[in-house]
């Protein structure tokens, strides 16, 4: 049974003209260049492999000729160019040539790999990174002095009539988005979105005529190239909900968008984190090869997803960027981004607005424990200082009332002293019992758990030995007396 296609007219196709239309349709594609601008650890090559799937999704190795990051000063890779917006013809129209440089000293190497003939068909696509915000503008100027420097030196070697011809071309496509954003609805345009481009007659319209038309600060820089500027690992918003960073957020959005408009820049917020629910990769793409191929593009702008942010090149305006800028905590672009956005001290204050803490090391806490012995001397006051001026008076009292009664008269007894004063036998014995315990401790962590024998501590009697031990001493005073002096002396 035969196949049959309709054309652009309605009329129906034979299954042999529709593929002579395609493969014409095909041959007529040309090759284009994407420059993809963006520091290490960005996120490019992740938003590139998912790209790459979109091109080949029945190849699973696509993504994987990619080097890492870091070895190449200027690394090469490719999409495939299809028509996502077509479901009937899903071949591969082309290819997109990608440059992918990631340190700016290299950017000489950009006018050895891009001709003048490649910027008739390409986008630069400008990458930040949502992981660390404080770097977005900075990174934004560093790479708008590589389009306005290295691009416009190739674009300069073009012949002047062509020059003109690629900046009036992106002239009239904003203007033209802009009318179509007013309301205008012709044979240009769709009511599910903009889906083609603007013809363009260079006698009819003059360069100045068209940039006249496009609003304050829009274009100031035109090059002739879409760019497009990629906030990527857009998951990250989260990090900025806190309350130390409330407001941050939509800061950021209104530094990026004033950035990108002298440009006539789109913005695309992306995330891959989740291959099964990527942020607008699909988008993107289409966003891609709708500036390269003048594909049909049906999407809408949105302003107000944190982690899909999507607007694309026309929408934006001097007017809505400012007025956005007032609604925020900064209220306004007057304020330096640098002085808002600002990169935390440690990992731990960037997830967490709690005081960082520094726990020493045992050995250090032993060896403060060990002086503190030290320094409290024989009767250990340093230690029991809080101790004795809770019960000095307590104690004082008791010691007069004892006085008194045996006729001693002003003699007083605290509880860390012998009845002369000097310190008690067996409060010695603990101290130096207790020093000694400390300094094994000690020695054990310098030597890596072997231990000391010169700080054994004296063996404590258990079991039936203790219990007649202690039963002994209580019933006898004097031979506690007497043992507290022997061994008092012995220490000494």
């Amino acid at each position: 049974m035969a196949t049959h296609r309709r054309d652009s007219l309605g009329k129906k196709q034979s299954l042999w003209q529709s593929i002579l239309a395609d493969g014409s349709r095909s041959s007529q594609e040309k090759n284009s260049t994407i420059l993809m601008l963006g520091r290490h650890g960005v996120g490019k090559r992740s938003l590139l492999r998912a790209l790459q799937k979109i091109g080949n999704p029945d190849d699973p190795s696509s993504g994987d000729n990619l080097v890492d990051p870091g070895v190449c000063a200027l690394d090469f890779a490719y999409l495939n160019v299809r028509n996502l917006e077509d479901p009937e013809f899903t071949d591969v129209l082309a290819r997109a040539n990608v440059w992918i440089l990631e340190d700016s000293h290299f950017r000489s190497m950009i006018q050895s790999r891009v001709t003048p003939e490649d910027l008739k068909a390409m986008a630069v696509l400008i990458c930040l990174d949502m992981k660390e915000p404080w770097t977005m503008v900075e990174d934004m100027r560093a790479w708008s002095e590589v389009v306005q420097g290295d691009v416009a030196h190739i674009l300069n070697q073009l012949p002047l009539k062509e020059q003109d011809e690629l900046r009036q071309k992106l002239a009239a496509y904003i203007q033209s988005y802009q009318e179509h954003l007013k309301g205008h609805k012709d044979e240009q345009h769709d009511q599910m979105g903009f889906t083609r481009k603007r013809t363009i007659n260079v006698d009819e319209v003059s360069l100045k005529e068209g940039e006249s038309l496009l609003g304050e600060g829009m274009l100031t820089f035109n090059i002739g190239i879409p760019v497009i500027v990629v906030v990527c690992q857009s998951e990250n918003y989260t990090a900025l909900e806190d309350r130390a960073t409330q407001g941050h957020l939509d800061i950021i959005q209104a530094h990026v968008r004033d950035a990108a408009l002298p440009y006539g820049a789109a913005l695309f917020y992306t995330s891959t984190k989740d291959p099964r629910n990527a942020k607008n990769v699909d988008e993107l793409y289409r966003y891609l090869t709708h500036r390269l191929y003048d594909f049909p593009f049906k999407h809408h702008a949105d302003t107000v997803s944190k982690d899909a942010l999507m607007i694309p090149t026309g929408f934006d305006s001097k007017k809505h960027i400012t007025e956005f800028a007032a609604k925020t905590v900064a209220q306004g672009l007057e304020r330096p981004f640098e002085t808002i956005i600002q990169k935390p001290t440690s990992k731990l204050k960037a997830r967490d607005s709690e005081p960082y803490v520094e726990i020493e090391s045992m050995a250090a806490f032993l060896a403060k424990a060990q002086h503190a012995l030290h320094a409290s001397g024989p009767g250990g006051k340093s230690l029991n200082i809080k101790h004795e001026s809770k019960t000095r008076d307590r104690t004082t009292t008791r010691a007069d009332a004892v006085g008194g009664a045996g006729g001693g008269g002003d003699r007083r007894v605290t509880p860390m002293s012998g009845g002369n004063g000097a310190p008690a036998p067996g409060q010695q014995q603990d101290n130096a019992q207790l020093a000694n315990f400390f300094k094994t401790l000690l020695d054990r962590g310098q030597q890596g758990g072997s231990g000391s024998s010169s700080g054994k501590m004296p063996p404590t009697p258990t079991g039936a030995a203790a219990t007649q031990q202690t039963a002994g001493r209580t019933s006898n005073p004097q031979s506690l007396s007497g043992e507290g002096a022997a061994s008092g002396g012995k220490d000494a």
